[in-house]
């Protein structure tokens, strides 16, 4: 389990660089302006968590929103 507090630290994740690839042009590829992004989603508290399979569930309050409410996934 890894917790993104930065959009910057996609390529910190321990994926295959092709996945790497798709999700930094996912998340990243419509910003023109990555200093103004990462600003915007320090501001919004944004947080993005990668679970492998196998991982068990932190207890994180705010994980635990996410997951029972999906349409703020």
């Amino acid at each position: 389990m890894f917790k993104l507090t930065t959009p910057t630290s996609i390529p910190l994740l321990k994926l295959p660089a092709s996945a790497l690839e798709a999700l930094s042009n996912e998340i990243l590829g419509p910003v023109d302006d990555i200093d103004l992004f990462t600003a915007f989603w320090n501001e919004t508290e944004t947080l993005l968590w990668h679970l492998n399979h196998d991982d068990t569930l932190p207890e994180d309050p705010l994980l635990a929103v996410a997951l029972a409410n999906p349409e703020y996934v």
